[in-house]
């Protein structure tokens, strides 16, 4: 896209925005930086056409996101694919965030009867409800797969990407947060593993929220390749250094860095595909590892207070956002599910709720705002 084709003056709507944001609402710099990427989507859908007269656009944002990266077309960042569902989601909801502060700072441009509550209402993603994602995230054994496949090359930098993808899955912590996570933010060898995700370390986490992060236990398969390549860094590197450390370009030798470079998170992605292309395991982004540490400790809750434990420890505000984000079951699981609740109470295995888990459970999904 040409630079001709964007509205100057949305582009400046968008940095006073975003500017707002920072200074008046106190987002964080990754926050800010977030939400400038999802605004970039509606300043190429509204091309030169103001943004005060979106809604004569004859096709409708929701569309036009849905067409992004479609059919192997090229995209403006660089990445490859369509927009995840979240991210289509997360541009829309930032979208009306927008029009909404511009209604109230600037109604003589923004005209209340041309950027309406109606039209803001229908930026929504329409949900799908006719098929159920099979494939959005990593299962314990495609990940025990790919950290113990052979090795093409006995080099650091196949120690650490099979390190970094046991991690985020014991961890369920987020690509951004790992490459961001100094040696001292970390303990593998205290009698519960904890990471902590603080801004006090530098650690970069989603609104910049402190998460104390406790890794899933009983999974030596994977805790070996998280404490062989912690045992390399934190022997030859003082604790300031980045636990995903930088590696010299034929992958022998550790550089010691204590500021990730910008194209770090690329190194998780090339690798874990490269690991998936070997192995023969369908890739996914590695935000499906995070996924994939979910869902391996809802299938094993038992109770509300293990529901919430999950959701505090990879940082959400409240259980309903793990439930809604997270508690749809896959065909299979839904099949399994089923299959044991079903089984006679002599042969079952299932636990009990009870009473009081249940009235808990009721009232936080009656209270989960419709979207």
């Amino acid at each position: 896209m040409t630079t001709q084709l964007i509205n100057r003056n949305n582009y400046h709507d968008i940095l006073a925005y975003l500017s707002h944001c920072e200074r008046v609402r106190h987002n964080g710099a990754e926050t800010v930086k977030r939400k400038r990427g999802l605004l970039r989507h509606l300043l190429e859908w509204a091309r030169d056409t103001p943004f005060p007269e979106a809604p004569g656009i004859p096709s409708h944002f929701a569309n036009y996101l849905d067409s992004i990266g479609q059919n192997g077309q090229s995209r403006s960042d660089d990445k490859s694919g369509p927009l995840s569902p979240e991210t289509k989601k997360k541009a829309l909801e930032e979208s009306i965030r927008l029009f909404k502060f511009y209604l109230r700072k600037d109604p003589q441009r923004y005209k209340s009867r041309i950027i309406t509550d109606e039209w803001l209402a229908s930026l929504k993603v329409v949900q799908k409800h006719d098929r159920i994602a099979e494939h959005e995230f990593y299962t314990l054994d495609e990940v025990e797969c790919l950290v113990t496949s052979s090795p093409q090359q006995d080099t650091l930098t196949e120690i650490r990407i099979r390190a970094a993808i046991a991690l985020l899955f014991l961890s369920g912590m987020r690509v951004g947060a790992l490459v961001t996570m100094p040696l001292k933010a970390f303990d593998p060898r205290a009698p519960h593993p904890v990471i902590w995700q603080w801004g006090l370390y530098g650690v970069e986490t989603k609104f910049d929220r402190p998460i104390t992060t406790f890794l899933l236990r009983n999974l030596p398969s994977l805790t070996t390749h998280v404490l062989q390549w912690d045992d390399i860094v934190r022997t030859n590197c003082p604790d300031g250094t980045l636990w995903f450390t930088a590696l010299s370009r034929d992958g022998t030798s550790l550089l010691h860095d204590a500021k990730p470079g910008r194209s770090r998170d690329d190194a998780i992605r090339k690798g874990l595909h490269q690991l998936c292309e070997q192995t023969g395991i369908p890739y996914r982004h590695p935000h499906c590892l995070r996924h994939g540490h979910i869902v391996y400790a809802m299938k094993r809750a038992s109770n509300m207070e293990d529901m919430v434990a999950i959701a505090q420890n990879i940082g959400h505000e409240d259980v309903t956002t793990t439930l809604r984000v997270y508690g749809r079951l896959t065909q299979t699981n839904l099949q399994d599910t089923i299959a044991r609740i079903s089984a006679p109470p002599a042969t079952s295995n299932a636990t009990n709720l009870s009473n009081a888990d249940i009235d808990r459970l009721v009232e936080r999904l009656t209270s989960m705002k419709v979207e």
